[in-house]
């Protein structure tokens, strides 16, 4: 929705000035329960992101990643038709169940917000899914779509990315940077390439907006999140070529010839 204020555009297409930049789609009004939708509010989600995002930054983007870490069968039958490359939306992640309860007790849903937010991330059998890239098949399709997991530590399976390291932070910065060091060289162990999310709250704090105090590390100061954040992006480039899904999914697909 921010492509449709000419402010948000113009603060989006800075990330032009990077050296790697890809946009892609996350939907239109990011409803973390896409898989309790109809197939036309589905459609809309996506289709109508997707022209926005050509309209206004004249990309076309390749992959998808859900809100809440959804993508049903009917996500991958228009992602298929829009001919997208990859899905970034599994979170194959052993503290489903957990997060989802934190998620609905912090937030305080209520009604049939909240009854849809009961399937949010799975059960604990999400933490079966694959940890590394994999093609997934596209109902009543022969195209095959290109799964690039958020990914999670190696055997505990437990969340890496930087909400969850920055809510280990708020107890201990010692704690956090010791478990990040480590899910970091149980990857490299593991031939992993760890696909890290990056949330806009990870660069705010307490000081920053009091209507987000619901979500994991917000009792941090913006300070201490951007020291800390700046020391494992820093430590993450220093382990891995960090690229781009897009790089990601191209790479891994010559890889599989």
């Amino acid at each position: 929705r921010d492509l449709d204020r000419d402010d948000d555009v113009a603060a989006i297409e800075q990330f032009a000035s990077l050296r790697q930049f890809e946009a892609a789609n996350h939907s239109l009004n990011h409803l973390p329960w896409l898989h309790t939708m109809s197939d036309e509010e589905i459609d809309h989600e996506i289709n109508e992101t997707h022209r926005r995002i050509e309209t206004s930054l004249g990309m076309t983007p390749l992959g998808f990643r859900g809100p809440g870490f959804s993508c049903p069968d009917e996500v991958l039958r228009i992602l298929a038709r829009r001919g997208y490359a990859y899905d970034a939306s599994l979170f194959p992640t052993s503290m489903a169940p957990i997060a989802r309860a934190v998620f609905l007790m912090r937030t305080k849903l209520k009604g049939e917000q909240r009854e849809k937010a009961k399937r949010l991330y799975g059960g604990f059998n999400s933490m079966r899914q694959p940890n590394e890239p994999h093609q997934r098949s596209v109902p009543e399709s022969d195209y095959r779509i290109w799964e690039i997991p958020v990914s999670v530590m190696p055997w505990t399976r437990t969340p890496i990315h930087f909400s969850y390291v920055l809510f280990l932070a708020s107890f201990s910065t010692r704690l956090a940077k010791t478990y990040f060091r480590g899910a970091l060289a149980m990857c490299r162990r593991w031939k992993i390439a760890p696909s890290l999310l990056l949330h806009p709250p990870d660069f705010m704090g307490r000081d920053d907006d009091d209507d987000l105090a619901y979500l994991p590390g917000m009792s941090l100061s913006r300070k201490s999140k951007l020291d800390f954040v700046s020391w494992a992006l820093q430590l993450y480039v220093s382990r891995f070529n960090v690229v781009t899904l897009i790089e990601q999914t191209n790479a891994t697909a010559k890889t599989a010839l």
